[in-house]
């Protein structure tokens, strides 16, 4: 947790001084990049429903500075692009 930019603490949840101990030992362990990445990989979370139909009109629905994963929302260039959901049912929807 230490490597992580957004975290600036760690709680513990020690109940006996050999629990204490182990903890305060673990401040010694610095991991590798790979084994981060070995770490990270399976807790990745997925971006499920509804990711998708949000992409696209979701940037225009920003406000107040506030980002997503580190990203400003620019709704010049959200309006530009059709939404993912209109790409989804373009294919799969018969045309009338």
């Amino acid at each position: 947790m230490r490597s992580r930019p957004a975290v600036t603490s760690t709680l513990i949840g020690a109940r006996t001084v050999e629990q204490l101990r182990a903890n305060l030992a673990s401040l010694e362990v610095t991991l590798t990049p790979e084994q981060l990445a070995a770490l990270d990989e399976p807790s990745t979370p997925s971006r499920d429903f509804p990711a998708a139909m949000t992409a696209g009109p979701g940037p225009m629905l920003g406000f107040g500075g506030a980002t997503a994963e580190g990203v400003a929302p620019g709704v010049a260039d959200a309006a530009q692009q059709p939404s993912p959901l209109l790409k989804t049912f373009a294919g799969e929807c018969p045309s009338p």
